[in-house]
């Protein structure tokens, strides 16, 4: 799924592996609602074991929210059987119909693991070579041509452009230079993160909610 809304100026507020922590999500939710956001982008792991995830959706569901799924929410996106239903119910079934295995937005490619990973294979997420292996992420920015990427699953923050190791730890903004090409693990909100990104000048900004 391809979003290009580079054209015009936006704030996308940022959710990573939320894994149900309710109330860590209503505070980054009040903080994108303060920073102005236009759009919220979710990377991934909504879901941890379902005991909140009618609360946690029903904060999700918005029209201007749009994310991709996580390793724990694959069966919820991906051909779920009647068994789920009946668990879940349709209403969070239907939300989790919305997720994609990837989105891009403003030339930013936004994902729950590594883009190169099929997202459909539940053990790529175990198994796959993390963006610290060298080659793996080198194949990232062989493969595809956009100037950011952006992955949850990790729950730390780390950056990378294509010829060197970021010392940025998530502490202070930064900005993303197109002609630098960046790769960022963001933080998960289970942890107390969110982050907002502008597309029109490029600044990341982290925010610790806890």
């Amino acid at each position: 799924m391809s979003i290009d809304w580079s054209p015009q100026r936006m704030k996308i507020g940022i959710l990573a592996d939320i894994h149900e922590h309710v109330e860590n999500l209503r505070s980054a939710l009040d903080r994108f609602q303060s920073c102005r956001v236009d759009q919220v982008v979710i990377l991934g792991d909504v879901c941890e074991v379902g005991e909140r995830i009618r609360e946690t959706v029903a904060l999700l569901r918005n029209p201007n929210t749009v994310g991709v799924w996580g390793n724990h929410d694959l069966g919820l996106c991906v051909g779920p059987d009647t068994e789920t239903f009946g668990k879940f119910g349709e209403d969070v079934l239907e939300f989790f119909q919305t997720l994609r295995p990837h989105l891009e937005i403003g030339g930013v490619r936004f994902s729950h693991g590594m883009p190169t990973w099929d997202a459909t294979d539940p053990g790529i997420f175990y198994l796959g070579d993390p963006p610290w292996s060298g080659e793996s992420l080198s194949s990232v920015f062989t493969t595809f041509p956009n100037h950011a990427f952006l992955i949850g699953h990790y729950h730390r923050w780390q950056m990378w452009t294509a010829d060197r190791k970021s010392d940025w730890d998530g502490t202070r903004p930064i900005v993303l230079k197109p002609q630098e090409r960046s790769f960022l693990i963001v933080h998960g909100v289970l942890c107390g993160w969110c982050a907002v990104l502008d597309t029109d000048t490029g600044e990341f900004t982290p925010y610790f909610l806890l």
